[in-house]
């Protein structure tokens, strides 16, 4: 499916269609070894055809609650293509994203704290992990319910 919105000279409605069709294999189906080969065309689709942002934004949503944590993996994918969304006018889709994501990260930062406590290890100096988990929610933090349109 990847590949056929990716040829150029495919319809748009054609390609929405695609887009579509991923977003709910995405909810269905494991994922995980294809998240690559949906993420990177994508990216490249929300430059191509802005106009199917939105599609595309929620495909994103569905593929972090399939992967649960372990999208941070794909976090520098996922953070291109939400700036590049995130003029759109749907917020909903964006606050999605943020609810998504800020519930994963209280999470990861929960099991880290458990983990650290249980090894007796500290972090001392800059904590990278931190700073690359905040990294995810960038962009997106300032929006609320508010700026919805």
């Amino acid at each position: 499916l990847v590949s056929s919105f990716e040829q150029r000279g495919v319809a748009l409605s054609v390609t929405e269609q695609i887009v579509k069709t991923i977003n709910i294999l995405c909810d269905f189906v494991e994922v995980r070894d294809y998240a690559t080969r949906i993420l990177h065309p994508y990216s490249r689709l929300v430059v191509r055809h802005p106009q199917i942002q939105p599609h595309v934004m929620e495909g994103v949503c569905s593929l972090i609650k399939t992967l649960g944590s372990n999208f941070f993996v794909y976090a520098p994918m996922i953070i291109s293509i939400v700036h590049r969304c995130r003029e759109m006018k749907e917020k909903r889709l964006l606050l999605k994203y943020k609810h998504i994501t800020s519930s994963l990260i209280k999470q990861v930062q929960e099991r880290r704290k458990e983990n650290l406590a249980m090894s007796g290890c500290q972090i001392v100096g800059r904590d990278q992990f931190q700073e690359d988990l905040s990294l995810v929610s960038l962009g997106v933090e300032d929006i609320n319910g508010d700026d919805m349109a």
